[in-house]
């Protein structure tokens, strides 16, 4: 359940009739139909547009892409000495999924392009994966269809990058940066080990378990923040970068827990970070939080306690949603600006789609299975219990 902060959904509860009350006769319960059909008319047509600039219709929640029994394994793409091998594809419009043990990518009309088992975990993005063992002493780049790009000379774990491949060091205080090709690009060591970690637009931002945060841009170049004054207990939960690789977030402390956002400015004298806002949180969590910019950098969504949270990037104003359990997935900005996520507690798993202003639009139990939700053509591509669905918005 999913309940909106300030925001009071009761309804009156309408009055029973008694047993010994006279039946109303016919023309009577006409009148009464069609003076409710008058005020439903009227609020079709005053009450505010609930999506924006295009209504939600109809939600279509049956549709599924493909059933298990039909999904192929995709055969290895092999070169003449019998390894993958290929170049990277040019930018498609692909959808990465995964659903259980397996991962993918489904192309614009929803076919299943790729599939393979997943190792231990697996890093990707919409033009390229990393499908790894638990303890990888090498680390292979694949292009969608499975041909190999690129060997990365690097063990650790690995994080998608939108061109560049970033792996985190097994002590987890170390971070190599890698284009497609496998050349490396530059490496660090920080003072403690990596609690989050985000890139955009070739810039990264780390947080660290001793409470600072580290900037980094493209050319490796790094600037520190030390940690959050305000706060007794030092740590950083969460980071995110926006879109444009120069607008920060960070969720930190406890005692209080704080939200900070800052700005990056490149000068002659390489640059510093300037703090744009700074909060102090009522709810906190003692586990690592979801903060992420939405894809046009104008909205922050982050998580504190079981409160889901969107402030505007520019007004540092917004609202609160009261969540029933941990999210699990996200998908922030999907069909006709709509929002998705997954949520887990002790009841299992659940779907919730909403409105760009947050009212609800939909919400499914999934059960106790693993799911996940995110952004497709069209629609959210949703995975639960080894089945793949999708769920279209259609405007009206």
């Amino acid at each position: 359940m999913v309940r909106r902060r300030k925001c009071s959904t009761a309804q009156a509860p309408g009055k029973r009739l008694k047993e010994q009350e006279p039946v109303q006769s016919p023309m009577n319960v006409i009148k009464r139909l069609l003076f409710f059909a008058c005020i439903a008319l009227l609020y079709l047509i005053l009450v505010p547009n609930r999506l924006g600039l295009e209504p939600v219709r109809s939600v279509s929640f049956a549709r599924e892409i493909a059933p298990p029994s039909e999904w192929v394994l995709t055969p290895p793409v092999l070169d003449e000495q019998g390894m993958r091998a290929g170049a990277i594809a040019p930018v498609l419009p692909l959808t990465p999924f995964r659903s259980g043990e397996l991962f993918g990518y489904l192309d614009g009309e929803g076919k299943i392009v790729h599939l393979e088992p997943v190792l231990h975990d697996v890093a990707y993005s919409e033009r390229y994966y990393l499908n790894f063992e638990s303890t990888p002493e090498q680390l292979a780049v694949h292009a969608p269809g499975g041909a190999r790009i690129a060997d990365l000379e690097a063990s650790g774990y690995p994080v998608a990058g939108a061109q560049q491949v970033y792996v985190v060091g097994p002590s987890q205080d170390k971070l190599k940066a890698f284009d497609l090709d496998g050349e490396e690009l530059w490496r660090t060591r920080f003072s403690a080990p990596i609690t989050d970690l985000d890139s955009a637009a070739g810039s990264v931002v780390a947080g660290l378990l001793d409470g600072s945060v580290v900037y980094i841009e493209p050319t490796g170049e790094l600037h520190g923040i030390g940690p959050d004054a305000h706060s007794e207990i030092a740590v950083v939960y969460g980071v995110a970068l926006g879109p444009c690789g120069q607008t920060l977030a960070v969720l930190s402390g406890l005692g209080p827990q704080r939200l900070r956002i800052y700005r990056f400015e490149a000068d002659e004298e390489g640059g510093e970070t300037s703090l744009l806002h700074s909060r102090s949180l009522e709810r906190y969590r003692r586990e690592p939080a979801l903060v992420r910019f939405s894809s046009d950098g104008r909205a922050l969504i982050y998580e504190h306690g079981r409160t889901l949270a969107q402030l505007s990037a520019g007004t540092f104003e917004g609202f609160e949603l009261d969540l029933r359990g941990e999210v699990v997935s996200l998908a922030f900005g999907g069909p006709l600006g709509s929002n998705a996520f997954v949520t887990e507690d002790n009841d299992g798993r659940r779907l919730a789609v909403f409105a760009p202003n947050w009212d609800l639009v939909l919400e499914h139990e999934l059960g106790e299975v693993d799911a996940f939700v995110a952004p497709g053509d069209g629609c959210f591509v949703v995975g639960t219990g080894g089945v793949l669905l999708c769920i279209a918005l259609e405007a009206g």
